[in-house]
């Protein structure tokens, strides 16, 4: 299937740099951003003249820069907040201190909402992600590589009551019952130090994770981080996963990259409104030449997308219905709509 993207508006924000990392780097490079509505969408960002970190919240014609409710000598470069949105506003969630922040909408202030506990395994990673009815799947970290994306667990907020609640244990994801005991027992003789262990474990990298009545859904990055070990990306799967991490059905992907001709790599996030997979290959030698796709998750379809003139260099952050956001992946952000063919 076939769509074509037809611009709508442009947006410049000079101070700024939307994307940060870019995606062919790093597990988390250029996911630090979540659409919210046909012409709504926040990033995490860095703002160049007030020499600080925050959210930059686009709707329509408005925009408003929000920084950071962290206090600054609690802030971790190595420790970014993680963006989360849902319908009841947008949250924060602040692995250096600990803590997370809500704002219900564009023109209202960072609450704190209290955790009567923490992420169980791990460190939360700057993975944008929606939720639903409260609850929000989270990736993670367990050992001592900063952009890696290995784990995951999940949050769930109670806005009635202002509570909230990290599940109590988080997973690795494992293709075998018998890795995962294996590795674990591992884990355990290391004092729980994922670091220590005398297992070798090829974590396999989330790339996103969605939550969906009880299920958990991710896309997995093969296991290669550094950029110098691209061309041995493996594989790419989208899959659904149990609660243990352990493999439950893979849906699409492939697998013995390695065996084909040239490097070959994929990477992505789900899209804000949760209906599909926005997939980006690293690299432009495989049989998509390198141009992004998106995968509907209501029927397994590939969409190719025809970028509008002009825009061929630019990349899809997110999508919500039939609208579509571009960015340079420096200052320009530019909203179009999307029409199957």
């Amino acid at each position: 299937m076939k769509a074509k993207l037809k611009v709508i508006k442009n947006w410049e924000f000079e101070e700024f740099e939307l994307t940060g990392t870019s995606f062919k780097y790093s597990p988390t490079g250029c996911k630090g951003m979540v659409a919210r509505s046909e012409d709504e969408i926040v990033f995490w960002t860095y703002h160049f003249v007030q020499k600080c970190s925050g959210v930059l919240w686009v709707k329509g014609e408005v925009s408003r820069w929000i920084p950071s409710p962290e206090p600054k000598e609690q802030q971790d470069v190595w420790e970014d907040p993680v963006l989360l949105s849902c319908d009841r506003g947008i949250l924060l969630v602040c692995p250096a201190s600990k803590s997370l922040w809500w704002m219900p909408q564009m023109d209202g202030e960072w609450i704190p909402i209290p955790m009567d506990n923490w992420c169980a395994q791990g460190i939360p990673k700057p993975v944008a992600v929606t939720g639903s009815q409260g609850v929000f799947p989270i990736v993670c970290r367990v050992d001592n590589s900063a952009d890696a994306t290995n784990s995951f667990t999940s949050l769930t907020v109670d806005f009635e009551t202002m509570t909230a609640h990290w599940a109590e244990s988080g997973s690795c994801v494992y293709s075998k019952a018998g890795t995962r005991q294996t590795h674990l027992a591992a884990v355990e003789r290391a004092g729980g130090n994922f670091a220590q262990a005398d297992f070798h474990y090829n974590y396999p990298m989330i790339g996103s994770i969605l939550e969906q009545n009880g299920q958990f859904y991710a896309f997995l990055e093969s296991s290669t981080i550094n950029p110098a070990g691209l061309s041995l990306m493996g594989y790419y799967w989208y899959l659904e996963l149990k609660e243990n991490g352990l493999f439950k059905k893979k849906l699409w992907g492939k697998d013995n990259l390695s065996r084909l001709p040239g490097k070959h790599g994929m990477r992505r996030k789900f899209s804000g409104d949760r209906t599909c997979l926005i997939l980006s290959p690293i690299f432009k030698n495989d049989d998509w030449k390198g141009k992004q796709k998106v995968l509907r998750l209501s029927d397994l379809v590939l969409i190719d997308l025809a970028m509008p003139r002009g825009y061929a260099s630019f990349h899809v952050l997110d999508v919500w219905g039939n609208r579509v956001f571009l960015s340079d992946e420096k200052d320009k952000l530019v909203l179009c709509e999307m029409t199957l063919e």
